[in-house]
Order: C-alpha cells, then structure tokens, then sequence
C-alpha cells in the first residue's frame, strides 16, 4: 500500500492491536522521524527483524517498546487466541508470574548508503594564522601594527570593535580632556574655548568674540572688544575710529578737522572750506565771510 512512502510521524497507539508485529513494516524504508507503536499493550512475541533494522534510521520518536507485551509469547499475553506448544524436553517449574524479557534492537548499519562527500574544496587555501596573536584595542586606544597604544592628551577614540582605528581624534571645537586613554572628551564651560590641542579651555582674547562657543572671532572692522565678549563686538559710531582695522580693542573720537561716519578704523580729513570739531561724524562747511586756508586747519579765519 501507500504506508511505504511515509516519512515520518506513523502513530498507532493506544488501540487494541493483538499478536505478533508485521514485519511487512519493514519496509517502510523511508521514514525517518516518528515511528510510534506504544500502549497497544497486546502486542507480543519478538520485534521482527525488519522492523528493529528501522530504528537505525528513525533518528527521533521511535517508540514501540511501552506499554507493549514484547518478548512475552503470544500464548500468555493472549492465551485465548493463541496457543503455546509443549516442549520436547520438560521445562524448569514454572514461575508463579511469567518471565518479561524485553529484546532491544541492536544498532545495525543501515541499507541506505552515507550521505555523499561535501563538494570539492577550493583551490585557493584559507590564510594561515599568523605567529602574533591578534591585538583587541580597546576605547581610549588605538592599534599601531600588532599592539594598541594610549591616545595621547587632546585625542579620544571610542571603538571597540574591528576594525580598530589607527589613529585617536582631536577633540572637536569646544571640547578638550586631560587625561591620556580618553574614550571620550569633556565640554568647556559655557564663554570659553578650547586651545588648537584641545588640552585646555581659556577665554578669548581683547578684540575678539566667542562664537557659539566653537571659536574665538576677531573683531570685524568698525568693530571692538575691550575685553572678550559673546557673540559680537561693539560698533564704533560715526565720529569715532577703531584704530586697528580687525581685532580692535578701543574706540576712540576722531580729532578736530577729521570726520568718520562709523564703522572705520580710521577718521577722513575735511575738504578745505570745511571744518569739524573733535567726535565730529561730519564736516562742516565755512560760513560767508570766512575760510579754512589748510586742510587740518579748523579756526576759520576772517576774509579781510
């Protein structure tokens, strides 16, 4: 029948299967998984050779030994079916309650052959181990050849996994730490900066600006910071002059017959026939009756 293609999970248990095993089950030659003959408790006489070569294949579930009468004869488990036959020669006295002797199958090769021969290996071979052992760097470190060597003051490195780096980075702007080994790098307080090695945080220099705490801003022209400060400098107005055209650090006004309408590092000269008072943003010209012979001259001076 069909029966002798299945696989795997054959379950006949618990009924009330009688008598010897067929050993046509024997043929099930491809099942594999599952073969289940437990708790029919009237099945008797030995395990037919054919079924027990089975158990070498079944790799999981074989299960026909519980709850079964085998390697009792049939005769005793079912006497009134079957009948047993007298020996030739008399049997030692009988026991009160019959012998149970149970036959395990052996472990005998199977019919089937192994499983063939993984494929054919590669033609180029895998690389051999090297003599040194391979390094494991660690955070705060990073690999120089065969070993992990410390970042240095100002650098970090947080990988801890290959591929390791092979060099530390600088502390971004803003951030600097003190310690060699670092994994990582600690923030400077808010106003201040950290040095070009990142080993340090200071204020900004007269004449500059903190911008958005990442660097030090000189002061643009027209501009000033007597001290550091945040985020821009001071404007010089008109009339006044920064002196130094970047990084200015006063403002101071622009002298007499000078101008500067702000935002310069440094004041005009009227125009004769003009003149202007010291702070002055513009110049003035000369009324009727009056005149500025020079250029720097800001008396004016009666036309006779």
């Amino acid at each position: 029948g069909q029966l002798t293609k299945i696989i795997n999970n054959l379950y006949f248990h618990d009924n009330s299967f009688t008598g010897l095993l067929p050993s046509q089950l024997g043929l099930m030659t491809l099942i594999t998984k599952d073969f289940q003959f437990y708790s029919n408790h009237q099945l008797c006489g030995n395990i037919p050779y054919e079924v027990s070569i089975l158990s070498t294949q079944v790799t999981s579930g074989w299960n026909i030994i519980t709850d079964n009468s085998f390697g009792t004869p049939c005769c005793i488990v079912n006497p009134t079916v079957y009948t047993c036959s007298p020996t030739m020669i008399p049997t030692s006295s009988p026991t009160l309650i019959p012998t149970l002797i149970t036959y395990y199958p052996t472990k005998l090769p199977t019919f089937k052959p192994t499983p063939l021969p993984s494929k054919t290996p590669t033609s180029i071979p895998t690389s051999l181990p090297s003599f040194v052992p391979t390094a494991h760097c660690g955070p705060g470190t990073y690999l120089d050849g065969i070993i992990c060597v410390d970042c240095i003051i100002g650098y970090y490195s947080n990988i801890d996994v290959p591929p390791f780096p092979t060099s530390c980075d600088l502390c971004p702007s803003g951030q600097y730490n003190t310690a060699s080994g670092s994994s990582s790098c600690l923030t400077c307080a808010i106003g201040k900066l950290s040095s070009s090695d990142r080993t340090y945080c200071s204020d900004c220099e007269a004449g500059q600006y903190n911008y958005n705490n990442t660097e030090c801003v000189n002061c643009e022209e027209g501009k000033y910071a007597p001290q550091p400060l945040t985020d821009s400098c001071l404007t010089c107005g008109g009339g006044f002059k920064t002196n130094n055209k970047t990084k200015a650090t006063t403002c101071t006004a622009c002298d007499a017959g000078k101008y500067s309408i702000g935002l310069f590092y440094e004041c005009n000269t009227c125009s004769r026939g003009q003149y202007s008072s010291s702070g002055a943003s513009t110049c003035e010209n000369c009324s009727i009756g009056f005149y500025a012979p020079f250029v720097l001259l800001v008396q004016l001076e009666i036309i006779q």
